[in-house]
């Protein structure tokens, strides 16, 4: 008996997981693994990170338009205890009725103390598109077309390793008018690292930027592999980033696992809310040959497409 118990609650979970419904830290390790092999074939460190850090990038507490945003009044006191320096992964209950999802408790709190955001206003009809930019498969020129064609602004996660391959998207990710976020240099689990090399992932990657593009890096980070702990959360604040989460995401970024654009679309449809921050990776086929529909029918619902600055605009 015991037994048959237990096979169906293990196909309850995988159907869960096949419908999107919930994002646990199983499916993150896949992507852990996934970005693992890219590392292995273009190199596992990148030289800037050989470079002494210097810690001379000021906050940003404006939005390009020179609103003022919220600003992160973190402590001089890093986090105490035990539980400091825990691994924790980004995880929450998806709600199938497009109602805002549930996340514990101790995890709101624990973004609220260090400026994390994973949703916006869930009381108004409005998305908020983020794709994450480990390494370029092809599409986002396509994907940038779309978004240029419905007059949509996103939010791009780059990887340092995104930033030195791909120079020119990364420039016309800034000249069409979207977010560029942080991603990290390499991609590490930064529960993992001292506060020396996180400080480096994080600055060496906006510093470079910077020399790229001549603008200074967005104020957004997301951890990669949605895993973080509070003192990394702490430390990101203190650098003058929000660390950001979302309440929507599939597993779309194993390239030999695309099930169609028609997937991808009822990922979506069946999942977003209002407020729902969205993450899809850009390496996804399935996710740009669905865009165009997504959007005009997410519209034809009455959703408007926002940036992540009006989530963490001033009052």
């Amino acid at each position: 008996m015991a037994e048959k118990v237990r096979i169906i609650i293990l196909m309850i979970c995988l159907l869960l997981l096949d419908t999107g419904v919930v994002l646990t830290r199983w499916v993150l390790y896949d992507e852990r693994e996934e970005y693992a092999s890219f590392l292995r074939e273009y190199g596992e460190e990148i030289e800037w990170l050989r470079v002494e850090n210097q810690r001379d990038l000021p906050p940003i507490f404006t939005t390009p338009q020179g609103k003022k945003l919220r600003k992160l009044n973190v402590s001089e006191v890093r986090p105490q205890g035990k539980e400091a320096l825990k691994k924790l992964s980004w995880w929450y209950r998806g709600n199938m009725e497009h109602g805002p999802v549930w996340v514990d408790r101790s995890l709101r709190d624990l973004l609220s103390a260090y400026g994390g955001i994973y949703e916006g206003n869930i009381h108004a009809k409005s998305i908020y598109l983020t794709f994450d930019e480990g390494y370029e498969n092809g599409f986002t020129g396509q994907l940038l077309d779309v978004l240029r064609e419905n007059q949509v602004k996103a939010a791009f996660f780059i990887t340092g390793h995104y930033l030195l391959k791909n120079p020119d998207l990364v420039k016309r990710m800034v000249r069409e008018g979207h977010i560029v976020g942080n991603h990290t240099v390499n991609h590490p689990a930064m529960w993992s690292l001292t506060e020396k090399d996180l400080c480096r992932e994080i600055e060496e990657l906006a510093r470079e930027f910077k020399k790229l593009t001549g603008q200074e890096m967005a104020p957004f980070l997301r951890p990669p592999m949605g895993e973080f702990s509070p003192t990394s959360l702490w430390l990101t604040a203190k650098l003058g980033y929000y660390t950001v989460f979302w309440s929507f995401a599939y597993h779309d970024w194993d390239v030999k696992v695309q099930r169609g654009p028609d997937y991808a679309y009822q990922q979506v449809m069946k999942n977003y809310h209002p407020g729902a921050v969205l993450l899809l990776h850009a390496v996804s086929r399935d996710n740009v040959l669905a865009l165009d529909k997504i959007i005009r029918d997410l519209r034809k619902e009455g959703y408007e497409f926002r940036t992540l600055y009006e989530i963490v605009e001033a009052e």
